[in-house]
């Protein structure tokens, strides 16, 4: 059994196909388009990513050394101190200290500074 197709059936279904062709690859052009942008995207968050990390380790690194000062001025004022309270019970004698407070018996160094300066 042939089956005849008149020609204008035939040009209908060619214009069919045309325009199913040119959606079709307008579609691929929007899903490149859109997989090219995502691409993109996705390229600056890894990169920006990347940089955040850095400056995270750089920061971290840094409060590393603030701390490792910060431990070492603690010691230094915790020397300074001492020589200080060493130099103010040079000058300072207990019997001097007892007259002004006869009612300390146990006094420190730190007290020993107040009552010498008061």
């Amino acid at each position: 059994m042939v089956i005849h197709l008149s020609s204008s059936c035939y040009s209908c279904r060619v214009e069919y196909f045309v325009r199913f062709l040119v959606s079709y690859n307008n579609l691929l052009n929007y899903a490149i388009s859109s997989y090219k942008e995502l691409l993109a995207k996705c390229n600056q968050l890894g990169r920006g990513e990347a940089q955040s990390s850095e400056k995270l380790e750089k920061a971290l690194e840094k409060i590393e050394k603030l701390k490792k000062r910060m431990r070492e001025l603690e010691l230094i004022t915790e020397e300074n101190r001492a020589i200080r309270d060493i130099n103010v019970s040079k000058k300072c004698s207990y019997t001097e200290v007892s007259l002004k407070r006869p009612d300390i018996v146990n006094v420190t160094l730190q007290q020993w500074y107040f009552c010498c300066t008061s």
